[in-house]
């Protein structure tokens, strides 16, 4: 939803406004956003650190696919808050920044979690351990993106 449905559905209002040359409340509309998704992505963040334990204990009764839901967690604000801009950007007519953070989060979240879980596993020989690692690669690619759009959207305005 958010890497789909949140983008579309902000930039047909941002379109709009934009359409009508109603600027100030574009600006409004994007600040109410940006704290609906903000809120959304701590409560996501939250659920998951709630229901960790009880899911994997359903699922797995040794525990150790905890560390990569935890280490995922943090991916579900900075995912929200990136559809925002994304959304943003697509309303304003300008793609070249969504395209840019999705570049750099999908060569952020290859690079970085592969990197990431080969050096844990090299080291700690735990598969575990590794797949947490990569999982954390994946949340550090999504921030970096969400970073990208925060300071590309800090230049235009």
């Amino acid at each position: 939803l958010a890497l789909s449905g949140i983008p579309v559905a902000i930039s047909k209002i941002i379109s709009g406004f934009s359409l009508s040359e109603k600027a100030d409340e574009a600006d409004t509309a994007l600040k109410i956003f940006k704290r609906v998704l903000l809120i959304s992505g701590i409560a996501g963040f939250l659920l998951i650190l709630i229901l960790t334990k009880p899911l994997v204990f359903v699922t797995d009764k040794t525990g150790k696919t905890a560390y990569s839901m935890l280490a995922m967690a943090p991916a579900v604000i900075f995912c929200c808050l990136s559809s925002v801009y994304r959304g943003y950007y697509e309303g304003c007519r300008n793609m070249t920044p969504t395209a840019v953070s999705n570049v750099i989060e999908a060569l952020s979240k290859v690079l970085l979690g592969l990197t990431a879980a080969f050096v844990t596993v090299k080291l700690t020989g735990n598969a575990a351990l590794g797949a947490a690692a990569a999982m954390a690669g994946i949340s550090a690619g999504t921030v970096l993106s969400y970073l990208y759009l925060r300071f590309s959207f800090s230049k235009t305005t």
